[in-house]
């Protein structure tokens, strides 16, 4: 809040100004002319549409970056990102949690792989046995294929006919040896080979025989023995198989429910994460807000937690003025009253308003002191001009309070109040005014004619 004393710029412009400490016999010349009595408070700009953003739901940390305040932003811009140790720990943790799922995984589907192909390579291992065991079994059970007995047949007859032929050429040699008409040694070697070829015939009809009957007895019992046996392992072996073949699907399947539980936890970190970096939603002007606790504003490094207020991006293409009126001059200040101001960045333009709303409710300068200062928002009402406010531009606002003609302003330090009558001590003594008023800091002496000399110090 400024106060304008005029009074003293007139002291200082009749006294002037030196090193010299005044005394008691100084006196000081007052004109008596129109006064004019102003109220000067400081205002500030605003966004008459503002977008408020805050930490994100599950997020706490330190600002590790935030747009500098009063900087111009685009729709989609990175306002705040926010660092939270705790969530990069979670996350550091569910990546190798995540990592040794997979692996167990992997190495379960690697160990179903291996025991279902053992239980395979078991069951064909014993298909094989049992199918050899099988035809071992059909082959010493007898011939039955229809070529091998036809040539079994024809052997047989190709001997008998052989037989038969030198049976009777034996016979022919014997009626010959009778009448000696036939060498000893011819008929020998016909006894002999007759002899060979009824020892084939014999060979012969054996073979076929034991072709034909196969295996008989304890062997042929021996054989379907363990024959049976084969096939019982073998039904075994294809069940437990089968049996496997249920398990490996929920062995596998339970591995993969824990992947995918730790890459619904690692997804569930990643847009904490990708929460703590707060986007702008619309265009605007980046406005840094105070921390709740400590009032500094919030800034790189501050602590925050889910739901803190970080900042506002307001709308620069509809930014007004306010003013804070102290609550000390509420009472001086009415709705409709003219006021003008000026930007203490462009003080060459003067701008002229209306009094619209001032706020009922005062507002402490500090939140964090009870005993702080208060003030009451003023807002104005202002023809259309060709003036752009800036976002955080700052303003002084200047109101006439009164005008008073003929009229004297006194520093209340230079004067006492005394049965509702002022003293003033001038160079004609103590002098009694009884037509004056208050001002803000001041006393006003009406109806006065001429000019006052009073004296420096009481």
């Amino acid at each position: 809040m400024i106060v304008k004393y005029i009074i003293f710029l007139s002291v200082f412009i009749l006294v002037g100004c030196n090193d010299k400490k005044p005394n008691s016999n100084e006196k000081i010349t007052i004109e008596v002319k129109t006064n004019k009595e102003y109220l000067e408070f400081r205002g500030l700009a605003f966004s008459k549409e503002e977008s408020s953003y805050s930490t994100p739901k599950n997020v706490n940390g330190s600002i590790e970056f935030i747009v500098e305040n009063g900087k111009q932003i685009k729709k989609g811009d990175l306002l705040v990102k926010i660092k939270s140790s705790r969530e990069n720990n979670k996350e550091k943790k569910l990546k190798n949690r995540l990592f040794y799922a997979k692996r167990r995984l992997k190495s379960e589907k690697e160990k179903v792989a291996k025991e279902r192909l053992k239980l395979e390579l078991d069951v064909l291992e014993k298909e094989y046995a049992y199918t050899i065991k099988k035809m071992e079994i059909n082959y010493k059970s007898g011939e039955r294929d229809s070529r091998v007995l036809k040539s079994l047949d024809l052997k047989t007859k190709l001997i008998d006919e052989k037989l038969f032929n030198l049976t009777e050429k034996m016979k022919s040699y014997q009626i010959l040896a009778d009448e000696n008409s036939i060498p000893l040694d011819e008929i020998e070697k016909m006894k002999k080979q007759l002899k060979n070829t009824k020892l084939n015939h014999s060979l012969q009809l054996l073979d076929k025989k034991e072709k034909l009957d196969g295996t008989i007895g304890k062997e042929k019992e021996q054989l379907l023995l363990e024959l049976d046996l084969l096939k019982h392992n073998l039904k075994k072996s294809k069940l437990t198989l089968e049996e496997k073949e249920k398990l490996f699907p929920l062995n596998i399947e339970k591995r993969e429910l824990v992947v995918k539980k730790r890459e619904s936890g690692l997804k569930k970190i990643y847009e904490t994460l990708k929460a703590s970096s707060v986007m702008s939603k619309v265009d605007g002007v980046f406005v840094r807000v105070k921390h709740p606790w400590n009032g500094n504003y919030i800034e790189k490094g501050t602590d925050v937690w889910r739901g803190m207020t970080l900042g506002k991006v307001l709308d620069y293409e509809n930014i007004s003025v306010k003013f804070r009126l102290p609550e000390k001059y509420v009472d001086l200040v009415k709705v409709g009253m003219k006021l003008s101001f000026y930007s203490l960045q462009n003080s060459d333009k003067k701008i002229e308003a209306k009094v619209k709303k001032i706020d009922s409710i005062a507002t402490p300068v500090d939140p964090m002191n009870r005993k702080s200062n208060k003030f009451h928002w003023l807002f104005i009402e202002m023809k259309p001009q060709s003036y752009k406010f800036l976002p955080s531009e700052t303003f002084i606002c200047k109101i006439l309070l009164n005008s008073h003609k003929d009229s004297i302003f006194i520093p209340k330090e230079l004067a006492i109040i005394k049965d509702k009558n002022l003293l003033i001590e001038t160079s004609e003594g103590q002098q009694k005014i009884t037509s004056f008023v208050k001002g803000l800091d001041y006393y006003i002496l009406l109806n006065q004619k001429k000019s006052l000399d009073i004296n420096y110090a009481l």
